[in-house]
């Protein structure tokens, strides 16, 4: 049986929050380019990995933090959940709900 401990917890407040984070600046860029479906996929999507990458990099030149991929990748899951919801939101308006 494994314990829980705080250290586990830290980690787990942690990785969500990165999640959470760019959960929320995707839905912040969409608001600003959902003019095309297309354009605002490509922009929001490719600034969040942007944004995401810039982080880990800086993150690897300040003492006591490493820049890790595995966040890159934890960010991007909650900017694509967010993407995945809007899409989903809009194809239903757009064919009414009956079909999906």
């Amino acid at each position: 049986m494994h314990t829980i401990t705080l250290q586990d917890m830290v980690v787990l407040v942690r990785k969500t929050a990165h999640v959470l984070n760019f959960s929320v600046l995707m839905m912040c860029l969409i608001s600003l380019t959902h003019q095309s479906i297309n354009k605002w996929v490509i922009t929001s999507w490719m600034l969040c990995l942007s944004v995401a990458i810039m982080d880990e990099t800086i993150q690897r030149f300040v003492p006591g933090r490493s820049g890790q991929l595995s966040d890159i990748v934890l960010d991007m899951s909650g900017a694509t959940l967010i993407l995945l919801g809007v899409w989903w939101v809009k194809e239903r308006r757009k064919h009414g709900s009956k079909n999906l």
